[in-house]
């Protein structure tokens, strides 16, 4: 998907969500332009896929929930593990999870899916999380990492823009695949075990920097 503000396409999305939930006219994909409306088709298949039960709640927000759009511009760390047994259980594989991703607009390749799968749990932006549980017919919350009381300002962290400015400063001076080097620093950060009594994000931040000088050797 994009990541530039889209209030036509994000419209739609609204729009489709509460046709499917009977509270609003089916949106129509001429009110899009013309090089939009092949992803708006993508998504509104993989939504009306899943079409979750119908509940209680209200519409939005159950799906919002679902699908991680209540966490909107934010990372989520999802569980190699779960990830892979969602996928088992759906009889699909990477390749194919891959292209039905990218035809929705992510930027996910099979590669990115296989690292998970084999190098452990891995940190994407919640619009590629939606697309992907979208997929697999599953929740954000059944494919997410599993974080101990210690481990969440780490987590916290690694999520955040701060974070993500270190790598960006780092890439400028330095050739290294982003996504690999995002997925090694997360997991070496992580494995400092660091409690979240005792760090600070200065201590983090310096922490991160010493790990990418680390690639430069």
């Amino acid at each position: 998907m994009t990541t530039n503000d889209n209030t036509a396409m994000e419209a739609f999305i609204t729009s489709y969500l509460l046709y499917l939930d009977g509270e609003g006219p089916q949106p129509n994909l001429d009110d899009l332009a013309a090089d939009e409306r092949a992803e708006a088709a993508a998504r509104a298949w993989l939504l009306e896929a899943v079409r979750p039960t119908p509940a209680t709640e209200g519409a939005f927000d159950r799906i919002a929930r679902q699908f991680g759009f209540d966490r909107p511009g934010t990372r989520i760390t999802v569980s190699a593990k779960k990830f892979k047994a969602a996928r088992q259980r759906r009889k699909l594989d990477l390749k194919t999870i891959a292209a039905t991703a990218t035809a929705a607009g992510t930027s996910i390749r099979t590669n990115d899916l296989l690292n998970l799968e084999t190098k452990g749990d891995m940190q994407l932006d919640q619009e590629v999380v939606s697309v992907l549980v979208a997929i697999l017919n599953t929740t954000v919350t059944a494919i997410e990492s599993d974080f101990t009381e210690e481990t969440k300002v780490l987590s916290a962290f690694l999520a955040s823009v701060r974070f993500d400015e270190l790598l960006q400063e780092w890439l400028a001076e330095n050739d290294h695949d982003p996504v690999e080097l995002r997925r090694e620093v997360s997991h070496r950060v992580l494995a400092t075990h660091r409690r979240a009594d005792d760090v600070t994000e200065a201590q983090l931040v310096e922490l991160v920097r010493a790990i990418l000088r680390s690639f430069e050797r």
